[in-house]
C-alpha cells in the first residue's frame, strides 16, 4: 500500500475552496491534471505524482478514517472538507512530494 494523508478543512466544500486548492496546486506543481468535475488533481511535483481528491466529510465518512477525526477532537461539522493525498509509490523522492502538498494545503 502506498502513502497516504489527510487535510481537514474548516472550510465549507464549495467552489471557493475547490478553486483555492486548484490554484494552490497550480503553484506549487510543474504540472497538473484536472478532471471534469474539479475534484480530482494528479500534482506532478518534477517526476513525482500526488493525487489529490477534495471531498465532502460528511459524505466519506465510511471511507476516512473517523479515529482520526475522534483523536483531533473533530466532527464532520468542524471539518466539511477533507482532501486525501496519496503517493503513487514508496519512494522517499514520491512521500516527499506528498509531504510538500500536505504542508502547503494545510495553510492555504
Amino acid at each position: 500500500m502506498t502513502p497516504t494523508t489527510c487535510v481537514y478543512s474548516d472550510r465549507a466544500f464549495d467552489g471557493d475552496v475547490l478553486d483555492t486548492i486548484d490554484m494552490l496546486l497550480t503553484r506549487i506543481s510543474h504540472r497538473l491534471d484536472r478532471t471534469r468535475k474539479g475534484c480530482v488533481w494528479t500534482a506532478w511535483l518534477g517526476d513525482e505524482p500526488v493525487d489529490v481528491h477534495a471531498v465532502r466529510t460528511a459524505d466519506r465518512l465510511w471511507d476516512l478514517d473517523e479515529s482520526d477525526l475522534a483523536r483531533l477532537a473533530l466532527t464532520a461539522a468542524d471539518v466539511p472538507t477533507t482532501v486525501i493525498l496519496g503517493a503513487r509509490t514508496k519512494s522517499v523522492k514520491n512521500l516527499e512530494a506528498l509531504l510538500f502538498v500536505e504542508k502547503e494545503l494545510d495553510c492555504p
